[in-house]
């Protein structure tokens, strides 16, 4: 037969305040191994699935099983639920074969039934024994008890008819009054129906009745049942199941014993209902912003580039997007790969639905600051690689550096190097070398260049563009470092020139103009640990001498400036009493471009420069070289022997070459054959990696033409002599690899053309 339980609560037997929260009950027979769970339905007859959802506090549905004892499982916790209609029935039921018995016995007399009752004590016997099983868990098994008194003795019928009629709680439940209370009035405040006398079972049906009730849930037009149960200190309990189609389930109670304060009607997810929202891959171009709520995906970074509010510099990965029902909005993004990031970002408030900015939750484990000889080990190495100071012996110092555009660098600006003779350094952001300026050089193009033509490469971030979080900095900063030296082996990266960026952009840092820029700022700090030579936009346009590696250094923009200016320039600096260092920096890509400076203006800045060189005006160094410039030395570290043939051909091998040009010193030569010396960097290897400059002083009276040449690093260069100059200043700079083995090499000198050629220095500096 169909038994009814009461509203679940779903508590720990021993400890009532652990309940099952949010989570499923399962209902099955008592002594079940399996725990099958029972066929439930609600009080009007609608199937309940089971497990039976229960909300944060534990309350669960009313419903009818087909025992009237079951056992509950959830939440950590397990318990038995009782239906009292059914020991009620039950024990009506035995009261009445009690009764009926009753009729059946035949007794001798009453006044002999009564003595015998009395001497066996059987109405206090009967009624402990059966009161001890009814009264403490009014337990389903009343009618079996009492039927083994009976049936023991046909005499004690009376007795234990009478004991069952004076049970008190038998008498309750058999008086109790059906719990279906019928439907309840239109417009009724649901807040009100609270307390003993509201206790059953209601029907709300029909739309109108329905839509007219006060402070009840909205089950969207659909009619319900609503159960009432109150406890006996006055709290009430209340359960809305809707039905059919609009199926749902609402459960509340209220939070005070007065019943005069309700918590809110919270509504119980049916197994059918609970769905994870996968969004999957986002197209190319999603706006973030715009996404509902559930897990997404972006899958490469090609697609990560397209996003539209990404996190920025993000790659791929996953994220969700949390959405509350007061309009609260958050938002995770979980970037996969190398970078491993997680972010989030959320709404400002109720009233502000603007997202705000993204922020780096794993920022704890990057690196604040280095070790505190990293530095210190890279500045060792910077000035070991140049042999020291580079002397400029009471001269001025100009460099040459040129930012990224790689195509016209290529096309306009590496040729005129070459053709005079200049050391140069370009900059260069690591994820860039596809765009339009850079045409898709390759790294090890530029390498190639670097080594055969004098070149250094600088770190420009990887992609010049701002980064707002400690993350994004050192993915820029130091990770695009790492690209550099993946794409550049044979060169060290030593320096790091930040890139042009409004004001307090890289987190602060940009202006890059003040000391505390860099060493107040994380990305200032980055840069100087983990490169020697770090420039910027502080001090002087021209910097005093002698350098001693300072921090933040300025240069000339040449980009648009007139011609007439930048000879202006190099006259100043060439007029100071105290010799001072000036580089100028060119973007390539803006050459020729409306407004800015032409092909043929930039040939006449480097003629310039170059005859200035020869004439013995100034010295022309890399922009690393400038950082050690001191104008009170001639020291620049040298690699060959015997450099100005005081000791005749010594260390040097040619055929054909005599001593004894230019009055006993010097040598000379009518053939062609070169004038060579070997030159090796053995157990020498801190000086791999750093430009030098290969340079004579030669004459060829009929004018003709020399090769500067290294055949084992691809360095070759000729140069023309006029007749009647006399003596000459030729050079040719190149990089010496890091992967130069034990460091042979071979310098060679030869005359290509003209009578004879005479050659007074050669010399293999730092330059």
């Amino acid at each position: 037969m169909p038994y009814p339980f009461d509203q679940i609560f779903a508590a720990d037997p021993d400890n009532t305040e652990m309940v099952a929260s949010n989570t499923g009950v399962l209902i099955f027979a008592p002594g079940d191994p399996t725990r099958a769970p029972l066929t439930l339905t609600t009080l009007t007859g609608i199937p309940l699935a089971n497990p039976v959802p229960v909300n944060d506090k534990g309350f669960g549905p009313a419903f009818i099983a087909d025992l009237d004892q079951v056992a509950w499982e959830g939440g950590g916790h397990t318990g038995l639920f009782a239906s009292y209609k059914g020991i009620k029935d039950e024990a009506v039921a035995a009261r009445q074969a009690a009764e009926d018995v009753r009729t059946e016995v035949q007794a001798p007399t009453d006044e002999a039934v009564d003595r015998g009752i009395t001497r066996a004590n059987i109405p206090n016997m009967v009624a402990s024994g059966v009161r001890s099983e009814i009264e403490p868990l009014l337990a389903p098994t009343v009618q079996q008890i009492a039927a083994e008194y009976v049936g023991s003795n046909p005499a004690i019928v009376d007795a234990a008819a009478a004991a069952v009629n004076a049970n008190p709680k038998i008498n309750e439940l058999s008086t109790t009054t059906v719990r279906l209370r019928g439907k309840l009035a239109d417009g009724t405040d649901l807040n009100t129906v609270r307390g003993a006398s509201w206790a059953g079972l209601w029907e709300v049906s029909g739309t109108t009745s329905v839509n007219s009730m006060v402070n009840a849930p909205d089950t969207k037009g659909f009619s319900y049942s609503l159960q009432v149960n109150t406890l006996s200190n006055g709290v009430t309990s209340q359960t809305i199941i809707s039905y059919a189609s609009g199926f749902g389930c609402w459960v509340r109670a209220t939070n005070n014993t007065a019943g005069t304060s309700w918590v809110s009607w919270d509504r119980l997810a049916a197994t059918r209902e609970i769905k994870v929202w996968d969004g999957g891959n986002l197209p190319q171009g999603t706006n973030l912003n715009a996404l509902p709520a559930g897990a997404f995906q972006v899958n490469t970074g090609s697609d990560a580039a397209t996003m539209q509010n990404l996190p920025p510099g993000a790659g791929p990965g996953n994220g969700e997007t949390f959405k509350s029902s007061n309009g609260l909005i958050s938002q995770f993004y979980m970037e996969y790969g190398s970078r491993e990031a997680v972010w989030y970002r959320s709404t400002g408030s109720l009233s502000n639905g603007t997202m705000q900015p993204w922020r780096n939750i794993t920022e704890s484990t990057m690196p604040e600051i280095v070790g505190m000889y990293q530095r210190e080990t890279l500045v060792d190495a910077f000035r070991q690689r140049r042999g020291g100071v580079i002397g400029t012996d009471g001269l001025p110092a100009v460099s040459l550096i040129f930012d990224h555009g790689l195509v016209k660098f290529r096309d306009i600006v590496l040729p005129l190097l070459r053709k005079y003779g200049l050391p140069w350094a370009q900059v260069l952001n690591s994820r860039t070398l596809n765009t339009a300026a850079n045409g898709g050089v390759t790294l090890s193009t530029v390498q190639d260049w670097a080594i055969a033509d004098g070149g250094e490469i600088w770190n420009h971030g990887a992609t010049h563009n701002d980064a707002t979080t400690k993350m994004g900095l050192f993915d820029e900063i130091v990770n695009g470092l790492e690209e550099l030296k993946a794409g550049i082996p044979k060169l060290p990266i030593e320096g790091f020139a930040p890139p042009g960026l409004p004001d307090g952009e890289y987190m602060g840092a940009s202006g890059f103009n003040t000391p505390a820029k860099f060493y107040g700022t994380y990305a200032g700090r980055l840069m100087m640990a983990y490169h020697a030579a770090v420039r910027g936009y502080a001090g002087n346009t021209y910097r005093s001498l002698p350098q001693d590696l300072p921090i933040g250094g300025r240069h000339v923009t040449m980009d648009q400036a007139a011609r007439s200016t930048m000879i202006n320039i190099l006259n100043a600096i060439t007029e100071y009493s105290t010799p001072v260092g000036c580089q100028i920096m060119l973007h390539p890509s803006y050459v020729g471009d409306a407004g800015y400076v032409s092909a043929a203006d930039v040939e006449a800045v480097f003629a310039d420069i170059a005859a200035r060189r020869d004439a013995g005006r100034l010295k022309v160094v890399t922009p690393t070289a400038m950082l050690l410039a001191d104008h009170r030395t001639t020291h620049r570290h040298e690699l060959l022997k015997n450099v100005d043939f005081s000791a005749g051909l010594n260390g040097w091998n040619g055929t054909g070459w005599t001593v004894g040009a230019e009055g006993g010193t010097g040598v000379a030569t009518s053939g062609g054959e070169p004038l060579t010396q070997g030159c090796s960097l053995y157990r020498r290897d801190m000086l791999k990696g750093a430009t030098r400059e290969l340079k004579a002083v030669v004459r060829i009276p009929s004018g003709g033409s020399v090769r500067l040449a290294i055949p084992e690093l691809g360095v070759d260069r000729i140069v023309a002599v006029q007749s009647g100059s006399g003596w000459v200043r030729v050079s040719k700079c190149f990089t010496i690899p890091l992967n130069v083995g034990d460091g042979s090499f071979t310098v060679s000198i030869t005359k290509l053309t003209g009578s004879s050629l005479e050659v007074r220095e050669v010399k293999l500096q730092s330059v």
